[in-house]
């Protein structure tokens, strides 16, 4: 079995990664909001433009595929 794939959004700040949701899956594909979202540890701005990873059920990191 595999482990799940989920978008992964890495703040530049502070280092904290945070599930999002992928861009491409918005309804209005000309809305900007996804660059709007802010860290949920320390509020900046700085987020990058994401990736999807795999959670590894054996390790706490998450694992670039």
């Amino acid at each position: 079995m595999t482990a799940p794939e989920i978008f992964i959004r890495t703040c530049q700040e502070c280092g904290h990664k945070q599930e999002a949701k992928d861009p491409a899956t918005y309804k209005d594909k000309t809305s900007e909001a996804w660059r709007e979202l802010k860290c949920r540890r320390c509020h900046s701005e700085g987020l990058d433009y994401g990736s999807y990873k795999r959670n590894n059920e054996d390790e706490e990191d998450w694992e670039y595929r």
